[in-house]
């Protein structure tokens, strides 16, 4: 490892494989897929989880800018598809950002066969994780993090949400809601 001008590289890393780790819960299981170039196989990830009948990104515009066109490659969508953008600062994590969204997601058409996919860190993932489990009482969702916070954001969901979601209004079973968030 050296520094240049502030900088830190790290030499003599070989690029990480690809790595399937499968996880057992209580909402059922699920695969964490990571590693180097997972995201040009996003599609083929996707397609192993069933058919939709759409797919919808959400991410902040300052993370589009940076990885939209990769994204877009990778999951195979067309030039039209719908990207649901809102700021991803931490002030967005409210239900307000939650109600933006569901509303932006019903303009667009998604249906309980939709699939939302997350693109960024953790503010978009529980966003996003929030909004997958109350609309129209939970969607599938697929978590992209591009940060290191953004790993973490499904967990957090659970704790969070939920705990904001038994406190404020209940509209369904919190089981429930966690359950939906990780399908």
């Amino acid at each position: 490892m050296r520094g240049v001008h502030g900088v830190c590289y790290i030499e003599n890393v070989s690029p990480m494989k690809i790595k399937r780790i499968s996880v057992k819960s209580t909402a059922g299981p699920y695969s964490i897929v990571s590693g180097a170039g997972v995201i040009r196989r996003a599609a083929r990830e996707v397609a192993a989880l069933g058919r939709f009948s759409s797919v919808h990104i959400v991410t902040s515009p300052k993370v589009w800018r940076a990885v939209g066109k990769t994204v877009h490659r990778g999951l195979h969508l067309s030039k039209r598809g719908p990207i649901h953008l809102f700021d991803d600062a931490e002030s967005a994590k409210n239900l307000r950002s939650v109600e933006h969204l569901t509303r932006s997601l019903c303009r667009a058409g998604a249906d309980r066969k939709s699939l939302i996919v997350a693109v960024g860190g953790g503010v978009v993932g529980d966003v996003a994780g929030f909004a997958a489990a109350a609309y129209l009482r939970g969607v599938k969702l697929v978590h992209t993090p591009t940060t290191l916070v953004g790993i973490w954001s499904e967990p957090s969901i659970r704790l969070n949400w939920c705990l904001l979601i038994r406190n404020c209004c209940a509209p369904f079973p919190i089981a429930n809601s966690a359950a939906a968030s990780r399908k």
